[in-house]
């Protein structure tokens, strides 16, 4: 089987607002092309204050029937308690983890992934690949950071699930100054944005305010989901474009076709 050739990104600056280390990931590709990757996380990731409800997750996970990780982080937080108050799962939990890097990383810390998405990286590709598993009357956990979204779990409870959501980080704008970036960007020197969640780009609007916020609605974005890019272009942002295939690589394919790459790549421009 030939390699496929990696586009060319010669010439190519891009915002990584992403959280690290996934942001950091995605710039190696980048800059494994020939661009060149700006990283600014717009998001802190900490610790919760609070472990109440999380305990309480944490007393009773010998009876949870399906658990499910959002995210690294909620992985991440996750285990750090649960290795603290020496919980057990039942080896009869299901485990479904969102997205590829969340598969890899929850695997790599000794649990068996049951489901995971196929092509949508989401919570709605999530559905899709719980398929026909019954879930009625089942207890799920969905572990997330603080303040995320609840459309699983609505559509779980649709399907007869006795869902729970237990926070195990926390996510915040950061508090450093996006001045140096503004300033890179004002001159041309950023030519497209990844935005891979609604928070991201709920902080990055935040970050650069009414002065600033023409810098990104005028500046393409790729993003991974019609979901995010419909926020996108609420948020004013003229030119938009979906990934079609999710991760590092097919990420940077569609920044390749944003930013005039030599073949064509997997990505979709939003109307």
């Amino acid at each position: 089987m030939r390699m496929r050739p990696r586009p060319s990104l010669r010439g190519c600056s891009v915002l990584v607002p992403r959280p690290r280390p996934r942001g950091e990931a995605v710039a190696r590709v980048i800059e494994a092309c020939g661009g060149n990757a700006i990283v600014f996380p717009v998001i802190d990731i900490g610790e919760i204050r609070d472990y109440t409800r999380l305990d309480h997750c944490l007393d009773e996970a010998d009876s949870i029937d399906l658990l499910v990780f959002v995210s690294v982080p909620a992985v991440d937080g996750f285990v750090r308690r649960q290795q603290a108050v020496g919980a057990r799962l039942s080896g009869a939990t299901k485990i479904a983890a969102v997205g590829p890097r969340t598969l890899a990383h929850t695997e790599s810390l000794g649990f068996s992934v049951d489901f995971v998405p196929d092509r949508r990286m989401d919570s709605e590709g999530l559905l899709e690949a719980l398929g026909d598993f019954d879930v009625n009357g089942k207890r799920v956990t969905i572990v997330r950071g603080q303040d995320g979204r609840e459309f699983l779990g609505r559509e779980l409870e649709k399907r007869g699930a006795q869902v729970r959501y237990v926070a195990s980080y926390t996510r915040s704008t950061t508090t450093r100054s996006i001045a140096p970036v503004v300033e890179q960007w004002a001159a041309n020197r950023i030519h497209c944005v990844l935005v891979t969640s609604v928070s991201i780009l709920e902080a990055l609007v935040d970050l650069l305010g009414d002065a600033n916020g023409r810098l990104l609605e005028e500046t393409p974005v790729v993003t991974i989901s019609n979901r995010i890019a419909r926020a996108c272009r609420c948020a004013g942002i003229q030119e938009v474009f979906v990934a079609e295939k999710t991760g590092e690589t097919g990420i940077v394919e569609a920044v390749g076709l944003v930013c005039g790459g030599k073949w064509p790549v997997s990505a979709s421009p939003v109307g």
